[in-house]
């Protein structure tokens, strides 16, 4: 949780001192479990929350939310209540790490499944999927003006040495729900425009610990 204020928020478009203040109201957190019912199957199902903020902004990595805009007039957003992941904290390939930029104004929950071919503790050769399914807590902040972020799923093919080498082929595949349209009159948009493409992403990653 993330609680204060602010006495002298500056942005360069707003230059009345009443806009200047600040209250901060932010809360998140996060929950990972795993079951194994033998040394080669193991079932995972994890999940967060994170506070929003009915400004219209969206993401992390280009927007602030001090003010909102409504009918082409500048108001002050009192309480700046969108939570933030650390970007370092990663629960996807796609939507949170590279779309919105972290998790935020959202809720998630992640099943998945992982089976490793060799039954020992040191080593692993192994096949992961993760389905990630993820909602806005607050539509007014997404440009769709929609609860629905979407759904991603993640598949793994990997070797791991314990604390030594690791390798794996990364295969993700986001489906875009409606939170990310653009909804008529965002960005001078003359009409809803919907996000109908999916995004993809393939990579082959190496790893050395030392």
């Amino acid at each position: 949780m993330v609680y204060g204020a602010l006495e002298n928020a500056t942005e360069a478009a707003l230059t009345d001192p009443d806009f200047q203040s600040r209250d901060i109201l932010q809360w998140g957190g996060a929950l990972e479990m795993e079951y194994r019912p033998n040394g080669n199957l193991s079932f995972h199902l994890d999940g967060g929350i994170a506070s929003g903020d009915d400004a219209e902004y969206f993401g992390v990595l280009d927007q602030v939310n001090f003010y909102e805009e409504s009918d082409g007039s500048v108001t002050k957003n009192a309480k700046l209540t969108n939570f933030r992941f650390d970007r370092n904290y990663h629960v996807d390939q796609l939507l949170f790490r590279e779309v919105i930029g972290a998790v935020t104004n959202a809720w998630y929950v992640k099943p998945g499944i992982q089976y490793d071919l060799f039954d020992s503790a040191d080593d692993a050769l192994a096949a992961r999927v993760d389905v990630l399914t993820a909602f806005a807590m607050e539509k007014e902040a997404t440009p769709g003006n929609d609860g629905f972020y979407g759904v991603e799923i993640d598949t793994m093919l990997f070797y791991e040495e314990m604390n030594r080498f690791r390798a794996d082929i990364l295969w993700s595949t986001l489906l875009p729900g409606a939170a990310l349209d653009l909804a008529e009159g965002l960005n001078q948009a003359a009409e809803r425009q919907t996000a109908s493409d999916f995004a993809m992403t393939i990579q082959a990653r190496l790893f050395l610990m030392f």
